[in-house]
């Protein structure tokens, strides 16, 4: 990346250089305003893909909204401003290992800040089933766990 300016400069110059010798005017600004035109698709471009968020939030919500449980739990503090966006009823449950004595039904969405050593598989145990989403533009997922009552 340190490069990315000197050689934004050289093109430019080269640029100049070769618009220099271009001799109609109406050549020179039609050529200009043809390169800034390719500069800015290019740039609209690049923004379309970074508007994209990492996360999945709304598929993970899709997947609790379709096993018919209304309560929401999530184990992401900062995160959960993703999941509030699609429903506005999810709960932060701290600490984690809390989610096994949780009486059911519920749905858990494992997305932690930072990944936790946890076992969830008293989950499984209680009759609950997992759904992975899979993140757009990152690697890994959101688990969603559906515990029935």
């Amino acid at each position: 990346s340190f490069m990315v300016v000197p050689m934004a400069l050289v093109v430019v110059h080269g640029l100049a250089y070769v618009l220099e010798r271009v001799r109609p005017v109406w050549l020179r600004i039609a050529i200009g305003t043809g390169l800034a035109g390719l500069c800015l698709v290019g740039m609209v471009d690049a923004g379309r893909e970074w508007a994209v968020p990492f996360e999945n939030y709304r598929d993970a919500v899709e997947v609790a909204h379709g096993s018919g449980i209304d309560r929401l739990i999530t184990n992401r503090e900062p995160g959960t401003v993703g999941f509030l966006y699609y429903d506005e009823s999810v709960e932060v449950l701290q600490p984690t290992e809390a989610i096994c004595t949780e009486p059911a039904p519920f749905v858990y969405f494992d997305f932690p800040v930072e990944p936790e050593e946890l076992d969830l598989s008293c989950l499984a145990e209680r009759g609950g089933r997992m759904v992975s989403v899979e993140q757009r533009r990152a690697p890994g997922s959101i688990d969603v766990w559906i515990v029935p009552a």
